[in-house]
């Protein structure tokens, strides 16, 4: 199958290059093969050379609009002494780039320097197939002037006749002192690490190694924490030209309860840093927030990931692992006070607030409970409410609300206990008591809440006992049946017996017995595996994939048409054989059909329909919608033919 693709490759190749360059005249054909051919591998070359400038072509011309033109600014909100960085990224469809750029405007900042990158690869596009895009990155460095509110942009390109342009950007710039404003936090919001690898918690520089154009590196804060104590874990990749495909590996972290910190949403934000004389790109690609559970040396496994960059050819991945991190957990000192947990490792407050604070005995009374602090919010446990007096019961938990702002994981977390005052009175709910470790103090401490003075009056029916009326049996109004009355008058039950329906409707329940056992035989039947049904699941997976196959003719895709053809066929031998043949080449699966009853001109029809399948599918460019309607139309009429087929048993 190879060689026939192989020859008939060369040959389709020869014709390209003949259309592109000209073919040569019969004579010098003739005195070429008599003064004697160039090498087959020159011939090769020469041919796959024009096949791939066809490529080339066919790809350029499909350029008609930019894959992604994009305007970003980091930070959009900063300071008179900050940095400014303004990318525009554009990626096209072929090769080559646009033919008119035009820059972006900058009011209020000063452009202090300026660069170009690009590069081409091959990616693959879930609809259109192998793609080749040319990918253009310019990176403005920028200074404010003054303090005030910008628009930056938009900027601007021609391809072909058409024109595009990005959106346009806001940045604030704030004068000497002021401050942002808080927000919400959000994960995947790249604002709060726009200054750069440099200024995360724990940054050390790495040793540079000879030849180390990208690697990842990871820092963390603390490297002998207590149980349960925070430490921040920052993975920073180190490059040496701006990357165009990153896709993370984060590490498993069995031993730690962890909460996301940071994690950058579509691009990279860079920050140049020099190792010795040698700049790099560095950016932060994860941050998380690690709380060990158990004392002892933990390892933070690697950080890995799949990157290209503009250096890398046509777009290959390489993969790239940070070093791990050796921890040296500590054990929470003794001296612990009574009803400690040991989830509640940092600095926490605690509230308690009732719905009312006068009922009667036996009414419910709803005490909810807040604890906010600082430290793993989530893993913390309810608090332990003993009330003398009440029934307690609870509580409910309501999903804790955790911001990592900063760079620290804080928030509250809301309790809901009902309590149920057993007799009469001035009763108490007592403070309740959360000890913690303050890892940051080294020593345990204990929130308190204020105690709640709850005023019990005795039940109407105590009062009612106590004056010697008589209430027994006497059942609130809001749980009494419907019917007042002493008795209930019927003849619904005489009626029944003696009407015509009570036979019918006493022979329902064995009815349905029976109709379900014979539902359940009927199903099992259906279920069994016989010829008959075998070919009825084969004509309803090759109808699938011939309805793909035909997706992928109206969308001009010819490597995954004659794909779904090539597996359509396949399936439906090996669900006619009862056995996989996937695995056989061409001619092990001739021999085989023909052993088990295939036709001769059936077999050569299969087989060459595969081949021709297997050479299309990697020349997609010579496939025209002509050959793919008339491939699809043979392959429904060979899958006829293949059901007909009258099977010996194997040997």
């Amino acid at each position: 199958m190879a060689v026939l693709a192989q020859q008939r490759s060369r040959s389709q190749a020869g014709r390209t290059r003949a259309a592109l360059q000209g073919a040569p005249p019969a004579a010098t054909q003739r005195r070429r093969a008599h003064l004697g051919a160039p090498p087959i591998e020159e011939r090769l070359v020469n041919r796959t050379a024009a096949i791939v400038a066809l490529v080339g072509l066919w790809s350029g011309a499909a350029a008609a609009q930019p894959a992604q033109f994009t305007l970003e600014v980091s930070p959009t909100d900063g300071g008179l002494d900050d940095t400014y960085v303004a990318t525009v990224h554009l990626e096209m469809l072929g090769v080559g780039g646009p033919e008119r750029y035009s820059h972006p405007p900058f009011p209020g900042f000063q452009v202090i320097d300026t660069r170009r990158s690009s590069t081409t690869s091959m990616v693959f596009d879930p609809v259109h197939g192998q793609e080749i895009r040319s990918i253009e990155i310019r990176r403005y460095i920028l200074q404010p002037r003054a303090p005030g509110r910008y628009v930056v942009g938009p900027a601007r390109v021609r391809i072909g006749r058409e024109d595009y342009e990005t959106r346009q950007v806001t940045v604030t710039v704030r004068g000497v002192g002021a401050t942002a404003p808080t927000t919400a936090p959000d994960v995947t919001d790249p604002a709060p690490l726009t200054a750069g690898g440099v200024d995360v918690p724990g940054y050390v520089p790495p040793r540079r190694r000879p030849g180390d154009a990208l690697f990842l590196y990871a820092v963390a804060d603390e490297r002998r924490p207590v149980v349960g104590q925070q430490v921040t874990v920052t993975w920073l990749l180190f490059t040496r030209a701006e990357v165009i495909s990153f896709a993370p590996k984060p590490p498993s972290l069995d031993a730690f309860w962890f909460e996301k910190l940071f994690e950058p949403r579509r691009r990279l934000r860079y920050q140049t840093v020099y190792l010795g004389n040698v700049p790099y790109l560095v950016a932060v690609v994860s941050q998380r927030a690690l709380f060990p559970l158990e004392p002892g040396r933990v390892t933070v496994p690697p950080f890995a990931a799949e990157v290209a960059t503009m250096r890398s050819f046509a777009g290959q991945t390489e993969t790239v692992r940070s070093n791990p991190i050796e921890l040296d957990v500590q054990p929470l000192p003794g001296g612990a006070p009574p009803g400690f947990d040991p989830s509640y490792v940092g600095v926490f407050a605690v509230d308690a607030a009732v719905d009312r604070s006068e009922v009667e005995v036996g009414e419910p009374i709803t005490l909810t409970v807040t604890v906010r602090g600082t430290g793993a919010i989530r893993r913390t446990s309810p608090p332990v409410i003993a009330a003398t007096g009440f029934d307690v019961t609870g509580p409910r938990d309501d999903d804790p609300s955790v911001d990592v702002t900063g760079g620290t994981v804080r928030g509250e977390r809301t309790y809901q206990y009902w309590l149920r005052p057993k007799r009469g009175g001035d009763l108490t709910i007592p403070a309740i008591a959360i000890p913690y470790f303050d890892p940051a103090a080294r020593e345990y401490r204990v929130a308190r809440s204020d105690p709640i003075a709850i005023h019990v009056r005795a039940s109407r029916d105590q009062g009612s006992a106590a004056t010697g009326t008589n209430r027994d049996n006497v059942i609130a109004r809001d749980i009494r049946p419907i019917k007042l009355g002493d008795t209930v008058h019927s003849r619904v039950t005489a009626y029944l017996y003696r009407s015509r329906w009570f036979w019918g409707l006493a022979a329902l329940p064995p009815l349905a017995f029976f109709s379900v056992v014979l539902a359940d035989k009927l199903r099992e039947r259906l279920r069994r595996e016989t010829p008959r049904s075998r070919l009825r699941k084969a004509r309803g997976r090759a109808k699938a994939r011939l309805r793909v196959a035909e997706l992928h003719l109206r969308g001009a895709r010819p490597a995954a048409f004659y794909g779904e053809l090539t597996r359509a066929l396949y399936e439906h031998i090996e669900d006619r054989l009862g056995e996989p043949v996937q695995s056989m080449t061409l001619d092990q699966l001739r021999e085989h059909l023909l052993r088990r009853g295939f036709p001769e001109p059936t077999v050569q029809r299969i087989e060459k329909e595969l081949r021709d399948f297997d050479f299309a599918r990697f020349t997609p460019a010579l496939a025209g919608p002509g050959e793919m309607r008339a491939a699809l139309r043979r392959v429904k009429d060979l899958l006829r033919d293949i059901e007909r087929v009258q099977l010996e048993v194997a040997r």
